[in-house]
């Protein structure tokens, strides 16, 4: 049965360089299906340097229509953005629309460290206008920057691949259980013919951490808020 919510991707065809046509989008489709994801969040990458912001929302639109008229299966598509940090970004006079569809949530790309008090001023101007900050795989970040981020009450996306280095597992784990990661993705790009089998594999292996997670990511797309969910029911 499919259960599994796929929280960062990049399947949008030509939207980004995650798919570069629709047969690579259905084939990412059908294998989301094989491991059990019921939905999925599309999040294309956008960076304010190298793109402007209608460009990308017409990519996008492209994209979904493309995609909506192709693919007859059972994954709900929530189309999104991987919207990479930026002095000023919060005044994007479309910044809502780079959430996750139906949500507040904005899957949040982190420069590479070191961040200056300017990026923490932009994190919280973010959190203060009412968006849910999700940050994108924080795995890739050094420990104590993110430690840091965290106790600010941002919360945090990983990727279902990172479980399988050890150090990294105990970590993740241990940041599942303090409340601090709320959701899992595939970060698919391309035809990885591993990313979705990994994904599986991982998931099943988590058990019960695999549950609490995916009922976070529900949390997270039917209300958008950015509340802490370490008491989870069973």
């Amino acid at each position: 049965m499919n259960r599994y919510i796929d929280m960062h991707a990049h399947i949008l065809p030509c939207a980004d360089h995650g798919s570069d046509s629709l047969e690579t989008s259905l084939w990412q489709l059908s294998a989301a299906e094989k491991a059990g994801v019921s939905v999925i969040a599309a999040t294309p990458h956008y960076y304010p340097d190298r793109l402007s912001g209608e460009t990308f929302f017409e990519r996008r639109e492209t994209a979904v229509n493309m995609l909506k008229e192709a693919y007859k299966g059972p994954i709900t598509v929530l189309p999104g953005a991987e919207l990479y940090l930026c002095e000023g970004i919060q005044n994007h006079p479309r910044l809502h629309d780079f959430c996750i569809s139906g949500t507040s949530v904005l899957l949040v790309e982190m420069p590479n460290p070191p961040w200056t008090s300017r990026y923490d001023i932009t994190l919280s101007e973010l959190q203060n206008r009412g968006y849910t900050v999700l940050l994108a795989h924080i795995e890739r970040y050094p420990a104590k920057d993110m430690d840091r981020l965290f106790d600010m009450g941002y919360m945090g996306q990983c990727n279902a691949e990172s479980f399988k280095n050890i150090l990294t597992r105990r970590r993740l784990l241990k940041l599942i259980d303090d409340g601090c990661i709320m959701a899992v993705g595939s970060d698919i790009h391309g035809v990885d013919r591993k990313a979705y089998e990994v994904f599986a594999s991982e998931m099943s292996l988590l058990g019960n951490k695999a549950e609490l997670l995916q009922l976070r990511s529900v949390r997270l797309i039917d209300s958008g808020m950015g509340e802490r969910y370490t008491n989870d029911p069973g």
